[in-house]
């Protein structure tokens, strides 16, 4: 009964957090990252375009396909997807593509914005589990670390399509930059696919970037100095009264590096500098485990 009102507390709070105050700059993080994480004008303009790419991802795939949607064809016009990855039984999805604006392959996760569910499937949910897809080509992973297994499940769902089409891309471009980013379930996808394809891309010593708006914490203090190993430019894209990126509450959780805060206009998990990530009204579920069927 306490866990089930306190749960239910949570779910009203992040409901009442929609109604915020006006958009500002309130802080970041440290900026151990040569500008990347520094709150300039030239990094918000870009954050606001991979917002857009963010909110693309929670299209309908057959908008994608034709690239066909209010976003992509008043903000992202320029801009192509070459692969489409999506796992219908999670309700998981991402793309890749080459931005001629950022001249960056991106890859985007679609994310989830269903508070209710949040509150059934995470908040009372610790679910540790080895994150032993980057143990290759000669990466050990100690035995300590560890990420939500809710979040690696959803991400595994639909990795190979996803490092197929990264990698296909930069076989074509092989001096273009990186960039993975994503919007709650898609931020906590987007962190645990940049190391996987930071391992892919060693040789050419090439590291992905990434840029997350309102992740979750995905993993525990060892994961984060691994993913810091990984990956040399990361920033997580946060206002400041929203509750998921304090989610879940597991011992030992830890966030990865870099963080740039803001005070939030409209609701404080699904808008950034008063654009909106995510589209109003969706009912999507944050995850689900194994053999919980289609959404």
């Amino acid at each position: 009964m306490i866990l089930q009102r306190s749960l239910l507390l949570l779910v009203l709070l992040g409901w009442i957090s929609f109604f915020n105050l006006p958009q500002s700059v309130v802080g970041c993080g440290d900026d151990g990252q040569d500008g990347f994480t520094k709150i300039t004008e030239e990094n918000m303009a870009k954050w606001l375009r991979l917002a857009k790419f963010s909110r693309a991802a929670y299209e309908p795939r057959g908008n994608l396909q034709a690239w066909n949607c209010d976003t992509c064809l008043s903000d992202l016009s320029d801009f192509q997807p070459s692969k489409i990855a999506f796992n219908d039984a999670l309700g998981t999805q991402a793309f890749v593509g080459f931005d001629p604006t950022l001249n960056s392959i991106i890859l985007s996760f679609r994310g989830s914005e269903n508070l209710e569910n949040w509150a059934q499937n995470i908040l009372g949910v610790c679910w540790p589990r080895f994150p032993d897809i980057y143990e290759r080509d000669g990466v050990i992973v100690p035995r300590t670390d560890w990420v939500h297994g809710g979040f690696l499940n959803s991400y595994e769902s639909i990795r190979p399509e996803v490092m197929s089409g990264v990698l296909a891309l930069k076989q074509d471009r092989p001096n273009t930059p990186v960039v993975v980013t994503g919007h709650s379930l898609g931020g906590a996808m987007a962190i645990l696919a940049a190391p996987d394809i930071g391992i892919a891309l060693r040789e050419r010593q090439s590291s992905p970037s990434v840029v997350s708006f309102g992740a979750p914490i995905v993993g525990n203090t060892g994961f984060s100095s691994f993913y810091w190993s990984m990956v040399r430019r990361s920033v997580r894209v946060e206002n400041t009264c929203d509750m998921i990126p304090r989610l879940p509450t597991c011992a030992g959780g830890q966030h990865v590096p870099g963080v740039a805060k803001f005070a939030a206009i409209g609701s404080c998990h699904t808008t950034f500098l008063g654009f909106p990530i995510s589209p109003g009204g969706a009912r999507r579920p944050f995850f689900r485990l194994p053999g919980k069927g289609k959404r």
